[in-house]
């Protein structure tokens, strides 16, 4: 598996929220980016299980993440760019506001653009495996305990179907053709 990116998204931010004020029946609060914050990841929007197997842009292991303090070249509240654990591609991230909000990885883009084109090759490969098959001799085994033949599978259609088993016992009808009507030189 692979570890996905996080962070640094336009959704990716600690923020604060001020005193609302209710006007016509509308709830307003001014919110605010804040920084530096702690941030947590979970595997739950409630209880679940901290995720500590956390690496930040670098490739360093740390066990949270810590939003940017408008000192350096991200703006204050952004959360940095960091991978989760192995093969995990949603988070829930908690700064301690009381509610968890669930992060998605910045590269699913990729991962799905790389993913169908996995899936048209395999496509590919089973377009030719039908074409290819559509030429198959088929072959049809003597039943020794019932001493008969099975029947012509249908799906040999009219391509030529070998038989193998005893010499004296013949196929029913529709197994053979002459090397005439083998070859289409008569019907």
């Amino acid at each position: 598996m692979a570890r996905y990116w996080f962070g640094q998204s336009p959704t990716d931010w600690t923020m604060v929220l001020g005193t609302g004020i209710v006007e016509s029946g509308v709830t307003y609060a001014p919110v605010q980016a804040a920084g530096p914050m702690t941030v947590t990841m979970w595997s739950a929007e409630t209880g679940g299980v901290q995720h500590t197997d956390l690496l930040d842009a670098s490739g360093s292991p740390i066990t949270e993440v810590t939003s940017a303090d408008g000192s350096g070249t991200l703006p204050t509240g952004t959360i940095p760019q960091f991978q989760g654990p192995d093969g995990i591609a949603q988070l829930w991230a908690d700064a301690g506001g009381g509610v968890r909000y669930r992060m998605l990885s910045s590269d699913l883009g990729a991962v799905v653009t790389t993913q169908q084109a996995q899936i048209d090759n395999l496509e590919n490969m089973v377009t030719n495996l039908d074409a290819l098959t559509a030429n198959i001799v088929l072959a049809v085994v003597y039943d020794e305990v019932a001493s008969t033949w099975p029947t012509r599978p249908a799906v040999a259609g009219t391509r030529p179907v070998y038989w193998h088993g005893p010499n004296a016992s013949p196929p029913p009808a529709g197994y053979m053709q002459t090397n005439d009507q083998f070859f289409g030189w008569t019907s």
